[in-house]
């Protein structure tokens, strides 16, 4: 629950952090299913959109031009329209953004090692069998720490496995059109507050992929505890998970910015992204079309420079964003292409 979002994705949390299931022979996916319609995730995703309110349940669209996707005068003229949609809405920079809303859920799965044995005091100090360890107390505490957390009881690697599901919210001309004319309202309307609260059925996600990993995380020097090295193998597991489903679903993948400096290539991702030396990345430069909708056109590929690959996983840099290696970024070298500036767009193509 601690472990930071990717720094390239919005977050919509929505209060749901970590569900346990009781273990049956039901498979994990059916659960997951089950429970994301059980608690219409879909539908508080759409509330978090458009900033339902919970105390007078209307709705704005102040996200999405928080985004940066309206300006000032669409905002205005899409408010005159007493949210009468015309067909080009979809078009629209920031409602086209609620079709790339994704959820990822990750399952853990114990391995055999996975649990330290009982504890017990070492024998320079003599319990009773039931006799409770009082950790509220300090000394108590102090001798307890020096016996359980020497470093004879520190793990030397973490494994961890996981499969991660992949799932994206439905939103279409209909369901869009459906939502403004019979749900949609700045201002407390009592038959479409109820119309909404009662709908159950049409918002959905849908399954689009699953991927599985198992790593072995090893301790290094800026991990001192069990609880850091089992942070970090979770952090890392999880982030190659989303890398590898970025793969699978084009949509998923997130774009990274080009920077030139002294005649080289650069881009702020590493590891983390599962950035491989044989990868390909389009090089893309941005422009709008007359209609407001934006368009991307390949100007050439690049690939990165095999011990030049940044490792910016969790845990992994110094209070700088420096690795061990003293990368604060991974290097690229030209394939094709030319003029290449800085603030062009990268986006990973399949291999």
């Amino acid at each position: 629950m601690s472990i930071p979002l990717p720094n390239r994705m919005n977050d919509h949390s929505l209060g749901v952090n970590f569900i346990k299931f009781a273990s049956d022979k039901t498979s994990a996916e059916n659960r997951i299913d089950y429970f994301i319609k059980d608690a219409q995730i879909a539908k508080r995703l759409i509330s978090r959109w458009f900033n339902h309110s919970k105390k007078n349940r209307t709705f704005s669209i102040e996200l999405l031009r928080e985004r940066g996707f309206y300006n000032a005068n669409a905002l205005d003229a899409r408010l005159a329209k007493s949210l009468i949609r015309g067909e080009n809405t979809l078009a629209d920079n920031g409602e086209r953004l609620i079709n790339y809303t994704f959820v990822v859920v990750h399952d853990f799965k114990p391995l055999k090692n996975e649990f330290a044995s009982r504890p017990k005091f070492n024998k320079g100090i003599k319990r009773e069998k039931d006799e409770i360890i009082q950790l509220n107390d300090s000394v108590e505490k102090s001798r307890y720490n020096r016996q359980f957390h020497s470093s004879e009881r520190q793990r030397k690697t973490y494994p961890i496995q996981c499969d991660s599901y992949l799932y994206r919210l439905k939103w279409n001309d209909e369901i869009a059109s459906a939502f403004y004319s019979d749900y949609y309202t700045e201002i407390i309307d009592p038959d479409k507050i109820q119309k909404f609260d009662s709908d159950s059925s049409s918002f959905q996600l849908e399954f689009i992929s699953m991927i599985s990993n198992r790593i072995d995380q090893r301790r290094n020097r800026q991990i001192k505890s069990n609880e850091q090295l089992v942070k970090t193998a979770m952090a890392r597991i999880m982030d190659l998970n989303i890398s590898q489903l970025q793969n699978i679903c084009p949509d998923f993948r997130v774009k990274s910015t080009l920077y030139i400096e002294n005649g080289n290539l650069y881009s702020d991702i590493g590891l983390k992204e599962d950035v491989k030396p044989n990868d390909t990345y389009e090089v893309l430069e941005r422009s709008e079309n007359e209609d407001g909708t934006l368009q991307y056109t390949r100007i050439g590929t690049i690939r990165p420079v095999a011990d030049e690959i940044w490792d910016n996983r969790f845990n992994a840099m110094d209070s700088d964003g420096y690795d061990e290696k003293g990368l604060l970024r991974t290097r690229f070298e030209k394939i094709d292409g030319d003029d290449f500036y800085t603030g062009l767009i990268l986006r990973r193509m399949n291999n």
